[in-house]
């Protein structure tokens, strides 16, 4: 009797377990005193996770490209900051705001929707609204390099959750 086949959703519900029991774990420092609150925590943050990933779609996260994602969002974070307070602050107020357009190449689900959240950490953009495989982003500045960083960003994504960019 194969049990994958039964209960399709078991695996995934297990890695997310796993994973978020992991990052209470971290967060509370090994406190064993939190698993009364631990555990109905992270069962209700897989089952959400579970019930905002569409049927089959199970991201394919890779380590390395997980912990280049960390960094890259973290940079990007602090450039972003930066970035917005130096425009602000800047007597000429450098800024010509509008939206663009941009046209995913990752496959539908929660990649693009980790991609969407991951723009608004891009210097000086931030996310709108995604209609079918199109991102409308407000940014502040419309500049060549805001597309160039927001692929490099996609790219990026694509490696960490093993997707395969389509063109």
């Amino acid at each position: 009797m194969n049990h994958a086949r039964r209960l399709p959703w078991l695996a995934p519900a297990l890695r997310r377990v796993a994973v978020f029991g992991t990052l209470w774990m971290i967060l509370t420092k090994g406190d064993l005193d939190t698993l009364p609150f631990a555990l109905p925590a992270v069962l209700v943050a897989a089952g959400i996770s579970l019930r905002l990933t569409s049927p089959g779609e199970e991201m394919n996260w890779r380590l390395g490209g997980v912990a280049m994602l960390i960094g890259v969002f973290t940079v990007q974070s602090l450039r972003g900051g930066v970035d917005v307070a130096r425009r602000a602050l800047d007597p000429r107020l450098p800024i010509a705001p509008g939206f663009i357009r941009y046209r995913m190449r990752l496959p539908e689900g929660g990649g693009r929707v980790l991609f969407a959240n991951g723009v608004s950490l891009t210097p000086g953009t931030l996310s709108v609204r995604i209609h079918h495989d199109e991102l409308l982003i407000h940014v502040l500045h419309r500049s060549a390099g805001v597309d160039r960083s927001i692929r490099r960003l996609e790219d990026r994504i694509a490696e960490a959750i093993g997707a395969t960019l389509v063109s």
